[in-house]
């Protein structure tokens, strides 16, 4: 799949098949407002999203160790009642 065009109702209507399409065969739609490019679609693949976790994920932890968020492995374990 190649650039697909398709107004904004026609997408609406049909989202998920298209998103099923674009997750499938690699590609985009352009989908149109009044005939003219409004929003461009992708799919996203299972490999790619979980590397956008990963990232926020991480992002997120950097944010708490800066905020003084954080416990050290024995305060873990006790938590846990390993100790």
């Amino acid at each position: 799949m190649a650039t697909q065009f398709v107004g904004a109702k026609e997408f609406r209507q049909n989202f998920s098949a298209y998103g099923i399409k674009l997750q499938k065969k690699k590609g985009r739609l352009i989908v149109l407002k009044k005939n003219r490019p409004f929003l461009e679609v992708r799919g996203l693949d299972e490999r790619a999203a979980s590397l956008e976790q990963l990232a926020r994920d991480v992002a997120e932890a950097r944010e708490d160790v800066k905020q003084g968020r954080v416990l050290t492995q024995t305060q873990i374990m006790k938590e846990f009642g390993l100790l």
